[in-house]
């Protein structure tokens, strides 16, 4: 029995003492420490240039790379990659694509619509909102529109209700 016990107490050190190896030298490849540097894999699912060759390393549904880089290198090649984007040229549009081939994505694309109202003195202006990578903004502010104004006896309809000096004595 006495023979059984010293070897289960041995067998629980050995196993201790192995799990300690086993957690070190995980330690270890992780962090780098004492040459034991682990070479990162790229991240092909992030849409960005992880190895710095300025082509994306993956394409997104649309086609193309969130971090506005080229298109190209969708198997994270290394950075020596002579992967090329060939670019047909065409029409800019707004789909995060550089479609004319000037090396710049959706520049100077813009959208515009009719804001305010045209009745009375009020006149019409224009908002109008810009392409950012492939995703059309917000609208802007209404410019050049002329707003109601407080109704005065003038023959003129400046509160834009229809009705010219309703508020005047007759």
């Amino acid at each position: 029995m006495k023979k059984r016990g010293r070897k289960l107490k041995y067998l629980l050190i050995l196993i201790a003492l192995l799990l300690a190896a086993a957690i070190l030298l995980a330690i270890l490849f992780k962090s780098g420490i004492s040459g034991f540097a682990v070479k990162k894999l790229p991240e092909c699912s992030d849409h960005i240039d992880n190895d710095g060759n300025g082509y994306c390393d993956f394409l997104n549904k649309k086609g193309y790379c969130e971090d506005g880089s080229r298109l190209g290198d969708p198997n994270c090649k290394d950075s020596r990659s002579k992967e090329q984007y060939k670019c047909k040229k065409s029409k800019e549009i707004c789909d995060g694509i550089d479609n004319d081939c000037d090396g710049e994505i959706d520049e100077n694309l813009y959208e515009t619509r009719e804001c305010g109202i045209s009745l009375g003195q009020c006149k019409k202006g224009i908002e109008k909102r810009q392409c950012e990578m492939g995703e059309w903004g917000l609208w802007g502010e209404c410019e050049g529109a002329v707003y109601p104004s407080k109704e005065i006896c003038d023959k003129k309809d400046n509160d834009c209700d229809g009705l010219k000096d309703e508020v005047c004595a007759k």
